[in-house]
């Protein structure tokens, strides 16, 4: 399975994810809710760098990079997984200024988001999982009162 796939699956029933698709494709997932948009992936990408508050990234191509930069420019928060690589990394002409430590994320955070080092793989994924979650909270927070998450 893809990294959307897994992570949704991880998720568990528990959580209400959706999975955004052009018009007459599935996602296939045993989980979530597919919702359509747009008649081709091109105006897919384009309605879902418009819809949220806060994006995470996750390796990716120039499709993820082209949503987070449309995002980005519209005040949405962006947090790549930066060790992941591809456009999270900055390739792509993803936008430099969400690959910068955001103000609501601590060094030690930052640091599991950035680089993998030599940490076990375990110690890795929960790390950057617990990373991600305390830092897209602190995101969530700031967009409510107003500010750029």
């Amino acid at each position: 399975p893809g990294v959307q796939e897994t992570f949704a699956e991880a998720l568990g029933p528990e959580v209400e994810s959706r999975h955004l698709l052009p018009c007459g494709q599935v996602s296939g997932f045993g989980v979530g809710q597919d919702l359509l948009a747009g008649d081709c992936m091109e105006q897919r990408m384009a309605i879902y760098g418009h819809i949220g508050d806060v994006y995470l990234t996750v390796e990716g191509g120039p499709g993820v990079a082209k949503e987070a930069t449309l995002a980005y420019a519209r005040g949405a928060a962006v947090l790549p997984m930066i060790w992941t690589g591809g456009a999270s990394q900055g390739m792509f002409n993803f936008p430099a200024a969400a690959l910068e430590r955001p103000a609501s994320c601590g060094e030690e955070d930052w640091a599991f988001l950035r680089e993998a080092g030599d940490r076990p793989e375990e110690e890795l994924v929960r790390g950057t999982a617990a990373a991600a979650v305390s830092v897209l909270a602190k995101m969530l927070e700031r967009a409510a009162t107003g500010g750029r998450p």
